[in-house]
């Protein structure tokens, strides 16, 4: 999901309708009928029944690119809509780079007009996940062979989960990794220059691990902080939480106890904002939607909400108790922006809340 500096939101997901799909809502919850058909637009792709959005960006013009997966080969997708929702057909084939035999689990502009993405490879072997990479597509679709390692920039560790793109143009992934079964699970994060090159200056010849008190579970997000920290999100097998990292690659000493903080676990969490002021808000998976607000200093100041019938989303509520909340955004004015999956009607929804945590009444039913 993102925010446009018009307010309008933006978000991408799986569908029925054999496309890559993003639905835009006016700042009042509405579609935008502006965009698309009554704030849908589609990128066909060709014998694919249900494809999935992973992660939208904005692009400097007001187009969209999204990053996501195939359900039928090749799995990679890549595509770029023009301001008004059209295919844009300089980019790839009709707005499309489909190649395989990768996921996309992210993408980034970079600081030309290219793309750098995030790829899971591989066959998934227990306990990890496949292996990932970075790959970089130029601005009309065509993968860049310099980049990295003959086009790639290769990360020893799997079970990657996320990419995000510093002001410098350095690269940051993170993700965990599975040394011992229920043993030795550790969190990671992986940082590369904009060539594609691990960057020295962060961690052991760019890369760090950290072992978490009372074991590892998963890490499921990550996000950058304007002076260049990185805050990932986990789930430790005493509940949910935050690592944050300085510039270097060291846990920050000033955050919860030795650059951990934690929270009760509300189920686990599955995206991450920081607001201007530093306030860290997540939001995730539990029975109900759940959401945790983490102070600058890594003090818990959860405002949890554990609404059933979601009367302040942006789309139709659905009856089921677990919902996914796939991604969360923090507004200028300190709101948080929020992006559900209800499980028994698939539908997407978007809603925010105040910075207290209470929910802001202005959203559609």
């Amino acid at each position: 999901m993102v925010v446009g500096p018009d307010g309008t939101i933006a978000t991408t997901g799986q569908t029925s309708n054999g496309g890559v799909t993003i639905l835009r809502l006016l700042a009042n919850g509405t579609p935008d009928p502006t965009f698309g058909t009554n704030g849908v637009a589609t990128i066909a792709k060709p014998g694919d029944m249900f494809p999935r959005g992973w992660r939208i960006i904005v692009e400097p013009g007001g187009g969209y690119v999204v990053a996501g997966t195939g359900s039928n080969p090749p799995p990679l997708m890549l595509s770029r809509f023009l301001p008004g929702g059209l295919p844009d057909a300089t980019f790839g084939t009709g707005g499309l780079v489909s190649s395989g035999p990768s996921d996309l689990l992210g993408v980034v502009r970079d600081a030309g007009a290219g793309y750098v993405v995030l790829e899971r490879t591989g066959p998934a072997v227990f306990p990890n996940p496949q292996t990932s990479q970075l790959q970089r597509f130029d601005a009309l679709g065509v993968l860049d062979g310099g980049f990295g390692t003959s086009g790639a920039a290769v990360i020893p560790y799997t079970g990657a989960i996320d990419l995000a793109r510093q002001p410098d143009g350095k690269l940051v992934v993170a993700g965990r990794v599975v040394f011992e079964v229920d043993v030795d699970v550790q969190a990671w994060v992986a940082r590369f220059d904009p060539a594609g090159a691990p960057d020295p200056s962060f961690g052991t010849n760019g890369l760090v691990t950290t072992p978490v008190p009372g074991g590892l579970v998963d890490v499921q997000a990550m996000a950058l902080m304007a002076d260049g920290r990185i805050v990932i999100a986990a789930q430790g097998n005493g509940g949910d939480l935050l690592l944050r990292y300085l510039d270097d690659g060291t846990l920050d000493p000033g955050f919860g106890t030795a650059g951990i903080a934690g929270a009760p676990s509300v189920g686990f969490m599955t995206s991450m904002a920081v607001q201007a002021d530093g306030r860290i808000v997540t939001a995730g998976v539990t029975n109900g939607l759940g959401h945790h607000r983490i102070g600058d200093q890594g003090v818990d100041q959860t405002a949890q909400f554990h609404e059933l019938y979601f009367p302040w989303v942006a789309s139709r509520p659905s009856v089921s108790r677990h919902s996914t909340a796939s991604a969360v955004r923090s507004t200028a004015n300190g709101r948080s922006l929020r992006s559900a999956e209800e499980n028994s009607l698939r539908t997407k929804s978007a809603g925010a809340c105040r910075p207290g945590g209470r929910p802001t009444p202005n959203r559609t039913r």
